[in-house]
């Protein structure tokens, strides 16, 4: 589990990835090292790392683990085990380890592998801190997670409360239950563990039919740690949790408040949000497309604009996380956004 990339979790619940999580870290041994003491024995028949002079098995999040620590590109890394052999992985980590010299490193490890590297003396928050907040503020480890990262980089979820859960406008999920077309309202964390910043986390809605999802930024929902120990990091993590959770509701009133505001040229509106929220153009020349089509009603509104975009987060054309996030992003941005528009042009009308 840790340290894979999985953009789509459906049915997994808070408690079950924190299980998962938890289980990959049972038992690990935490030293600080010198790399001189660490060697890759990756060409025999059972390829394995000697750290401390332990004999530790080598496996795919073993060599992820590393390759993340000297730097090495994970997409460029893959590519070279998938394409090539793990004896041309193992020389080009060779080469770094050679570079790296004497330095000092923090690694945990088990019987089973390779858990992490890290600097010495760094505070780091550990995943399963962050799942534990999540049950806390949506109250309940049923919660499901609908998008993870876990990498040596990065950790980051998006969690939704459940159908069971008693939540929302008049104590049921807000929608149209007589379509199905219920929205469920969650939160977003994310956790650069390679540069050790403060978590951030934010607002995020999360449509049960269409699988979209639409997350709201706040900058002020950022946590400062510098001087700060990581109980005072997580303590302050959960009360703006609570914070962005608290707005769900009223975002998703708006988003279906959006259902009576008619579009009469979804092209040109869609051409202005762009302007307006950073749509990249190869995006935006498919969104366009698709507004001409058949993907919208005869009399649109821009309740169906904000799903145009949000659910082309979900194709599988948009490879990369950062371009589904910025989709998803830009959906929760005109969600509240209640700017006036020029008639012609729909640029935003600015007061004097």
């Amino acid at each position: 589990m840790a340290h894979e990339v999985a953009k789509r979790l459906p049915g997994r619940t808070i408690g079950e990835v924190r299980n998962a999580l938890r289980e990959v870290g049972k038992n690990a041994e935490i030293h600080d090292v010198s790399l001189h003491d660490v060697t890759f024995n990756l060409k025999d028949a059972n390829p394995h790392f000697v750290i401390n002079r332990k004999e530790v098995p080598c496996n795919e999040t073993g060599m992820r683990v590393w390759g993340d620590y000297f730097g090495i590109p994970t997409s460029f890394f893959k590519r070279m085990g998938t394409e090539l052999s793990l004896a041309h992985q193992a020389d080009l980590l060779d080469g770094f380890h050679q570079v790296a010299g004497g330095s000092v490193v923090r690694v945990a490890y088990n019987d089973a592998g390779l858990i992490r590297v890290d600097e010495p003396g760094r505070q780091l928050i550990e995943p399963v801190q962050l799942l534990d907040i999540a049950a806390d503020v949506l109250g309940s480890d049923d919660s499901e997670i609908t998008r993870m990262i876990d990498t040596q980089a990065e950790f980051a979820f998006d969690v939704r409360v459940s159908e069971q859960a008693n939540y929302g406008i008049g104590g049921d999920m807000p929608g149209d239950a007589q379509v199905g077309d219920i929205t469920a309202g969650g939160l977003g964390f994310t956790y650069n563990r390679k540069l050790n910043h403060a978590p951030s986390v934010e607002s995020y809605l999360y449509r049960l039919v269409c699988t979209n999802g639409m997350r709201r930024r706040d900058p002020g929902l950022r946590v400062d740690g510098r001087g700060q120990t990581v109980d005072e990091v997580l303590a302050e993590i959960n009360a703006m949790a609570r914070q962005a959770f608290s707005r769900v509701e009223s975002d998703i009133r708006h988003f279906y408040d959006l259902r009576e505001v008619k579009v009469a040229n979804p092209e040109r509106e869609l051409i202005a949000i762009a302007r307006d929220h950073g749509i990249p153009d190869r995006s935006l020349n498919r969104l366009t497309k698709l507004a001409s089509s058949e993907a919208l009603p005869d009399e649109p509104t821009r309740f169906d604009l904000v799903n145009l975009i949000t659910n082309l987060a979900n194709d599988p054309a948009i490879r990369n996380d950062g371009g589904r996030l910025i989709l998803e992003t830009v959906g929760g941005s005109v969600i509240e956004d209640h700017s006036a528009r020029c008639g012609h042009c729909h640029s935003k009308v600015i007061d004097d």
